[in-house]
């Protein structure tokens, strides 16, 4: 059931210290949580060009370099375009991105990546990309995983900013761990996607006059 599945998620994101969520955290969970996923790299893009925030592996960070230097993938499209890109096999198809195929293959043997929007406020956007040396790695489980932790990190480390310095520490993780499994129940219920799911949370949460914890608690409760 991909609510609990989810739920076991959020528990890895705080199975021991440090107890705050920080992007290094975030991709060892990631390449842990996608059985498929073999490097994992937060990227963004700061002044039109496209940097690493944090990776698992040396192969996470050449891949994004030569994303750079070509100027285009998954990464940048994720960005820009679509919340989530999926490019199944490098090796077979360079079409979609002219002259990346080949040097990722060539350069880090990388033939499948997954990419996901992490939305961390209106003007800052990150990218969370899952990557493997097989081809058409990801399938149709993998994705919707990954979109789920992927929203969840852009609410954990959302709230990670507001109540920084304000929140008790174990109750800062305790509501991050209420907002992340909220939106899983939401996804799984009533079949839409996370930011679907998000923006109901935030709709509820403005309408009732409560914060995202205190609806995502009252969620939670009625599973």
């Amino acid at each position: 059931m991909l609510a609990q599945e989810f739920t076991e998620l959020v528990e890895l994101l705080y199975d021991g210290e440090p107890t705050t969520l920080t992007t290094n955290r975030i991709v060892q969970v990631a390449a842990h949580a996608v059985g498929a996923a073999e490097h994992a790299a937060i990227t963004v893009v700061s002044d039109g060009q496209l940097r690493t925030e944090a990776a698992t592996s040396m192969t996470a960070r050449t891949v994004d370099e030569i994303t750079a230097e070509v100027g285009r993938g998954p990464a940048f499209d994720a960005l820009h375009t679509s919340s989530i890109v999926v490019a199944h096999d490098l090796a077979a198809d360079d079409t979609h991105w002219p002259g990346l195929g080949r040097r990722l293959v060539e350069e880090t043997s990388v033939r499948s990546i997954l990419s996901c929007r992490i939305l961390l406020s209106s003007h800052h956007t990150a990218s969370l990309n899952l990557y493997s040396s097989w081809p058409h790695a990801f399938d149709d489980h993998a994705v919707p995983t990954t979109a789920i932790l992927a929203s969840y990190c852009s609410l954990a480390l959302f709230l990670q900013l507001l109540d920084e310095g304000t929140a008790h520490p174990g109750r800062l993780r305790e509501s991050h761990r209420e907002v992340g499994i909220a939106i899983g129940l939401l996804m799984a219920r009533h079949d839409v996607g996370a930011d679907r799911a998000y923006a109901d949370l935030r709709r509820a949460s403005t309408a009732l006059n409560k914060t995202l914890p205190e609806i995502a608690a009252q969620i939670t409760d009625l599973r």
